[in-house]
C-alpha cells in the first residue's frame, strides 16, 4: 500500500486544491462528498484529505468516524459504488485521513440527488461540476476509460498540447484533429483527457478548448 509522508502533504499544501487534491475539514454532508468521490473517479482520480480547512489550517480529524462517513457516502449515493483506499498521516501531532479515489476503469459513476435522480460529475481544476453534453457522451460510451495509461507518453502529449495552445490561444476539435493528424474521435478523447488532467479548459457545451491559466503562464 502506498505510504504518504510529510513531504507529500507539504507539497499539496503549497500547490493547493486542484484536479487531484481536495481538502476537507470534516465529512458532514454525504451527498456533497459523494459528488467529490464520483468526480475524481470519473476524471483522473485524486485524494480527499480530511482534517484541513479551507485556509489550509491543519486541524486533524477522527479517523474511524471519517472513514465510516466516506464509505457511507459512496455506498448510499454513488452508482456504481466507488471503492476507496484509506491512508492515515500524522503531521506534527495531527492525524489526517487521506482517502484515495482511483481513476475508474468502469466510468461513468453517477451520484443520486435527493429525489433519486442520477447526475454525472467530473473534476475540472478545483471544482466538481456536472459533465456537459460532450463529456457525458464520452463517459457513457466508455471512451474515457484508461484514455492514456503510459505516464511518460501522457507527459509528452501534455507538453505538445501546451506548446500548441500557447501558439494558437484556443482551438476547436476539428482544428486540433488537423494539427495533430488524429481522427475526430481520437482528437476529442485526447482533448477531454487534457481537461481532466488540468491542462485545458473547455467552453461549456462548445467544442472549444484553451489552456488553463496556470498552464498559460508556463513557457514551452
Amino acid at each position: 500500500m502506498q505510504k504518504f509522508t510529510a513531504t507529500d502533504l507539504e507539497k499539496w499544501l503549497r500547490y493547493g486544491e486542484g484536479p487531484q487534491i481536495d481538502f476537507k475539514h470534516a465529512i458532514s454532508n454525504l451527498p456533497k462528498i459523494a459528488k467529490s468521490i464520483a468526480a475524481f473517479a470519473n476524471s483522473k482520480g485524486g485524494y480527499l484529505i480530511i482534517g484541513i480547512d479551507d485556509n489550509k489550517d491543519i486541524l486533524g480529524t477522527e479517523i474511524e468516524a471519517e472513514k465510516y462517513q466516506l464509505n457511507k457516502a459512496t455506498q448510499q449515493y454513488c452508482r456504481p459504488v466507488v471503492k476507496l483506499a484509506h491512508h492515515v498521516l500524522n503531521y506534527k501531532g495531527a492525524n489526517l485521513l487521506i482517502a484515495e479515489v482511483p481513476e475508474s476503469t468502469a466510468k461513468p459513476h453517477f451520484v443520486l440527488d435527493k429525489r433519486g435522480n442520477e447526475k454525472l460529475y467530473i473534476r475540472v481544476q478545483d471544482n466538481c461540476v456536472v459533465a456537459d453534453d460532450l463529456f457525458q457522451q464520452h463517459l457513457r460510451s466508455g471512451s474515457l476509460n484508461n484514455a492514456m495509461q503510459n505516464g511518460y507518453m501522457h507527459q509528452q502529449i501534455q507538453q505538445q498540447i501546451i506548446h500548441l495552445f500557447q501558439q494558437t490561444g484556443s482551438m476547436d476539435i476539428k482544428n486540433y484533429a488537423e494539427q495533430s493528424g488524429l481522427d475526430h474521435q481520437q482528437a476529442t478523447r485526447r482533448l477531454l483527457d487534457m481537461v481532466l488532467s488540468g491542462v485545458l479548459v473547455k467552453e461549456v457545451n462548445q467544442p472549444v478548448f484553451r489552456l488553463c491559466k496556470q498552464q498559460g503562464l508556463k513557457t514551452a
